[in-house]
């Protein structure tokens, strides 16, 4: 997708490291290590490199996180000895976010699967926000706070690309029909729907 973002003059990459890329230690294994660091070093350069076209290129790089998943391989003397001895804040990464336990948030555990559902939570009271497109939001007269944009990419086989149903899809996509019933509908450029990003050699 990075053509794509440097074509439009705007974008925002994100990475996943880990602290593994710059800890001395044999716990996390040479190439689990090696894999985070390399992480590091891409987005150093990308960002280096397309800072230029509008493109921010960020890691985020984890530390440990006492979960059920690492509770079966490591003892509990194990997190509290990282905790006092390698953790910069004293402590390991709690499961829930900011130290915020879930059970303290009412509605934590009500979820929704799309965003049509998160708006009539809204709207019906059961639910005073959530996040969701703007689009759910129109159709039910509510408030909307964008806090950020995402691209969508539609994945097709070589085959059906190269077949006469995926030539009509395409045109249907880069129609202009298609794309101002998109953008009536609220919160949607389709400036390069239909575009073709990358193909497979």
């Amino acid at each position: 997708v990075l053509p794509h973002m440097i074509a439009r003059g705007r974008g925002a990459i994100a990475n996943i490291s880990s602290i593994a890329a710059w800890e001395m230690t044999t716990e996390h294994g040479a190439a689990y290590s090696a894999a985070k660091a390399g992480i590091l070093a891409l987005t150093r350069v990308a960002a280096a490199e397309n800072g230029r076209h509008g493109i921010r290129v960020n890691a985020v790089a984890p530390g440990l996180i006492y979960n059920e998943f690492l509770r079966r391989i490591y003892p509990d003397e194990f997190f509290d000895g990282y905790a006092e001895s390698r953790s910069l804040v004293g402590r390991v990464g709690p499961e829930h976010r900011l130290g915020v336990d879930p059970a303290a948030v009412r509605g934590y555990e009500h979820e929704e699967f799309t965003h049509m559902a998160v708006a009539v939570a809204v709207a019906s009271g059961l639910a005073d926000t959530g996040l969701g497109i703007l689009s759910a939001a129109e159709a039910l007269k509510l408030d909307f706070i964008p806090v950020g944009e995402e691209q969508y990419d539609l994945l097709l086989l070589r085959s059906f690309h190269e077949s006469p149903a995926g030539a009509t899809l395409l045109a249907v996509l880069r129609s202009e029909e298609f794309r101002n019933a998109m953008e009536s509908l609220g919160g949607y450029d389709c400036a390069a729907t239909g575009e073709v990003l990358y193909e497979q050699a």
